[in-house]
């Protein structure tokens, strides 16, 4: 990617010029070429140097001639000119960087100056607490089934910024009550998500002995681990934290006769077979009759929605708030809409 050198006052009158044809304000300029409004007005006034692909675009956009190229220079120019400066400024103030004798010196002094100190702290991995099997657990696995994902040293937990909002902190505090972790949360507007973030090599290795895999859900064919599937109780718990994190609440629209009725439901969908057909086996075996399409399991009615919420109790509060809100509106089994 290059950059122009352009005289100021042209740099200025071209992307103003450019701005005033095409009628648009800085921030709307900086949507367009993929860059904040603030980005644009530092070429306008000429603090950064403008990229050629782009004034090209914003030319043959707008009828505006680039003005006359004084220097076309390489991306990150300054960067690489800067840093040979200031490595020949330390040489000169300091000397050679030393050979591997010296760095061996200097280590093995370190490590003395270590010994004799305690009050100096070596950086240790991060330790864990390794919990005992128990529904906490097997929820804290269905939730990373669903939203969560692995990679060698961090555990992710995604969730909507709004939506999850309340949902995110009871998933951080369980983090933190099962494993002793540090666990913290980060909002990426942008992206409308809210990630809960475990870091640590150790803490990986720990959801990996409880049947979790490092990398994509789908090649690996992702299911419950089987001392879930095992116990009742860890199987509710465990579907819990899956639907908390990958299920709906809905309503269903249909006519009969003329007459157009709407019926509440919940559902769960998983683009992995095993876990879909693992949850499905599970709304059994409680008593839940499940209906499919290709990757969601669904179970139809207030009635059969009710049930679903008193076995498996949803810790994330956006799915009960909207069984409330259809049964505050007047919804029921069958519930004509005039």
């Amino acid at each position: 990617m290059t950059r122009l050198v352009l005289n100021k006052l042209d740099q200025m009158r071209f992307f103003t010029e450019v701005r005033e044809k095409l009628k648009l304000s800085s921030e709307q300029m900086g949507k367009l070429i993929g860059m904040s409004g603030r980005n644009y007005r530092d070429w306008i006034n000429g603090k950064l140097l403008p990229k050629k692909d782009i004034a090209e675009k914003l030319s043959k956009l707008s009828g505006v001639k680039i003005p006359t190229i004084m220097e076309e220079r390489e991306e990150w120019w300054s960067g690489r000119v800067n840093e040979k400066n200031g490595g020949d400024a330390c040489y000169k103030k300091y000397g050679s960087p030393g050979t591997d004798e010296d760095r061996r010196k200097g280590w093995l002094a370190t490590l003395d100056h270590k010994r004799r100190d305690s009050s100096v702290r070596w950086s240790l991995p991060s330790e864990f607490k390794k919990p005992d099997h128990s529904e906490e657990l097997a929820e804290f696995i269905g939730i990373v089934l669903g939203d969560g994902g692995l990679t060698k040293d961090q555990c992710v937990i995604t969730l909507h910024i709004i939506d999850d909002i309340d949902y995110s902190e009871y998933v951080r505090k369980l983090a933190n009550r099962l494993f002793e972790a540090n666990a913290t949360i980060a909002s990426y507007p942008k992206h409308t998500v809210i990630k809960v973030i475990i870091s640590g090599i150790k803490f990986i290795e720990m959801l990996k002995s409880f049947g979790l895999f490092v990398g994509n859900k789908m090649s690996h064919k992702v299911d419950m681990p089987d001392w879930i599937k095992e116990n009742i109780d860890y199987l509710r718990a465990c579907m819990r934290g899956l639907y908390d994190t990958d299920g709906t609440a809905f309503t269903h629209k249909h006519s009969v006769l003329g007459h157009q009725y709407v019926h509440f439901g919940v559902g769960f969908c998983s683009a992995s077979k095993p876990l879909y057909d693992s949850f499905a086996e599970g709304m059994r075996k409680f008593g839940i009759k499940p209906h499919f399409n290709e990757t969601n399991i669904f179970c139809y009615g207030v009635k059969s929605s009710k049930k679903f919420f008193e076995v498996f109790r949803p810790n994330n509060p956006k799915y009960e708030k909207r069984l409330l809100e259809y049964l505050s509106s007047g919804g029921s089994c069958q519930s004509k809409v005039k």
